[in-house]
């Protein structure tokens, strides 16, 4: 019995989330194909996971799956050098998937924006627990965020096998001149077949 594949990068890089949504490993074939079925574009792909829609080199509208943006395809390539983009500021992470094999040769970006957190991240605050105002002090994820003499940092949270969480923004400088970064964006890659990662393939969720 075949079993699907899942790889994810779930942004927890030093300022890396907001919402949780829920995140066991999604089964391709529990959804329906979205677009033509079939993702190969020759140019680049903007995802839009509040509004749920692909645009670019390929169109499709995703569903909403437990709060993430979920796109499915028959099969799944990503060409070098092509990029897909998910635009910051997005309430959703995104799972894309595959009810054959999946190749990513090109790039994926989730990544914030300055102070904008990534798809599913949170912007300029800290981890969840802490308070947003604290002062010059470092977002929590997997382990506490570093603390100021202003502020405590945030509070270590997120479990990546049960909860598709994006990441923490950092705390500002109390001065309105000095903003934290947002937290990088929550990104699932799933498939029914082998799920390659090329040697020219690049995943940003900073």
């Amino acid at each position: 019995m075949k079993r699907w594949h899942m790889a994810s990068v779930r942004a927890a890089l030093v300022m890396v989330v907001a919402g949780s949504a829920f995140a066991a490993p999604l089964n391709p074939n529990s959804f329906t194909v979205v677009g033509d079925g079939t993702f190969n574009p020759s140019s680049g792909v903007t995802v839009d996971t509040t509004a749920m829609t692909m645009s670019g080199g390929e169109t499709a509208t995703g569903v909403d799956w437990g709060g993430v943006a979920v796109f499915t395809f028959n099969s799944f390539t990503l060409p070098t050098g092509v990029t897909i983009i998910v635009t910051p500021g997005g309430s959703r992470p995104v799972a894309l998937l595959s009810k054959s094999t999946m190749t990513i040769g090109g790039t994926i970006n989730i990544s914030a924006s300055g102070s904008i957190g990534g798809a599913g991240g949170r912007g300029e605050t800290l981890g969840l627990g802490a308070p947003a105002w604290a002062v010059n002090a470092g977002a929590g994820f997997g382990g506490n965020g570093g603390s100021s003499p202003l502020g405590s940092g945030g509070i270590s949270y997120g479990n990546l096998q049960s909860v598709l969480v994006g990441g923490s923004g950092g705390g500002n400088n109390g001065f309105g001149d000095g903003r934290g970064g947002g937290g990088g964006g929550a990104l699932e890659l799933g498939s029914i077949g082998t799920l390659t990662l090329a040697a020219s393939s690049v995943i940003n969720a900073n």
